[in-house]
């Protein structure tokens, strides 16, 4: 119990603790717009430990290790229905419906949503559900829920956050897992707290998610690379752009436990994939990262994949440029940048309370973030120095 007070609002919300625990005793709340933390049912607990011996929060405070980039490509899907509904160019979808077609997995981790669009991990199976569970969802997942489930197929596949791999590689070591074939990670900068979802439903389209029966979620979908997000209900279907979600949530909503998190790529998959910022086009087009061997060679044999690599002496400048506020947040990282996201996130919310102009909480996050950005400027040099 100590322990698990002791992780408190540095949780980032994986899930891991909530679905190992074998009396269910552990469950992950919300402390509104603070973060995520675990509570401990006292008379269920019986003191075991497995949930902090797992628990993946130290490691993210470590950052990500670059020389493990083994090749960085420029991407996307050439299959037009995985293009339409994916972000980052459907490419994650690709690989899992190549690894399901050449029946080399029975089953992959992914993202799922239950109809108050609360999201959790479990697992699909055929290269038909790949589809259905293609697009980011932008909220705190419970990714490593069902984890227990792993020990049921002969083969899997795991898409998650830099947390969640992390926490599948704690999870892995711990039981010796044999079965996973590929490791997936997906770039972050930031965590989005489901407070923020709710807050922005309820702003734009008076929606209540609490009282509404989602039947479909379908986000950055389209062609163009910022795509629609539309939320499907019996009743009614409401539409937005990326960037007004984003907008309105963004680091205001951030679990104080992700301010702590060093890392972006998610280096110790396999393959890492994200939307590369760096260019300016209307395509959606993703950067890949492979950081294994195994990464590498499946990238290479994957043809319903659209690559073009990216030149050796690059790869670092090209993974520093593609996420210009992770860089700053998260790699090269001024010592005051803590400090100068909790102002930004409470104040930018006393003023959202306060019902002041839209604008003015976005200046002042727009401002910390320049600030962030132009003082890891200083430290790039350095960093280029020591690690090229």
């Amino acid at each position: 119990m100590n322990n698990v007070d002791k992780v408190g609002l540095s949780c980032i919300g994986c899930g891991l603790c909530e679905g190992i625990c074998p009396l269910n005793a552990v469950r992950l709340v919300e402390s509104r717009c603070t973060g995520i933390k675990p509570l401990v049912d006292e008379n269920a607990c019986t003191g075991c430990g497995i949930c902090f011996e797992l628990c993946p929060v130290s490691e993210i405070a470590e950052p990500d290790d670059l020389k493990k980039v083994r090749a960085v490509f420029q991407g996307y899907s050439q299959v037009p229905e995985i293009y339409l509904h994916g972000s980052s160019g459907g490419v994650v979808s690709s690989i899992l419906y190549y690894l399901f077609d050449r029946n080399l997995i029975d089953a992959a981790l992914v993202a799922f949503y239950d109809d108050e669009l609360n999201l959790y991990g479990d697992f699909i199976t055929s290269k038909e559900d790949v589809v259905k569970h293609s697009g980011s969802y932008y909220q705190t997942c419970k990714q490593m829920l069902n984890i227990k489930k792993i020990h049921d197929y002969r083969s899997v596949a795991v898409v998650g956050l830099p947390c969640h791999i992390e926490a599948v590689k704690n999870y892995a070591k711990k039981f010796n897992l044999k079965n996973i074939v590929l490791t997936i990670s997906l770039f972050c900068t930031i965590g989005r707290m489901r407070a923020g979802f709710k807050d922005f439903l309820k702003e734009y389209f008076n929606i209540d998610l609490d009282n509404i029966k989602v039947s479909e979620y379908l986000s950055r979908y389209g062609k163009e690379r910022l795509g629609k997000i539309i939320i499907k209900t019996q009743e009614s279907q409401v539409e937005y752009t990326y960037l007004d979600y984003l907008g309105y949530i963004d680091y205001f909503y951030t679990p104080v436990g992700c301010f702590n998190c060093r890392k972006m790529f998610g280096l110790n998959a396999d393959i890492s994939v994200g939307d590369d910022w760096s260019i300016k086009t209307t395509k959606k087009i993703a950067l890949i990262t492979a950081n294994t061997e195994r990464g590498l060679s499946l990238l290479n044999e994957i043809k319903i994949l659209k690559l073009r690599k990216i030149s050796e002496d690059k790869t670092l400048l090209h993974l520093l440029k593609s996420q210009p506020n992770g860089t700053a947040i998260k790699i090269c990282r001024p010592i005051e940048t803590n400090v100068v996201l909790f102002i930004a996130k409470y104040v930018g919310l006393a003023l959202k309370k306060l019902g002041v102009h839209r604008k003015l909480p976005i200046i002042i996050r727009s401002l910390a973030l320049r600030y962030i950005r132009r003082r890891s400027l200083i430290l790039q040099t350095k960093y280029f120095t020591k690690h090229v």
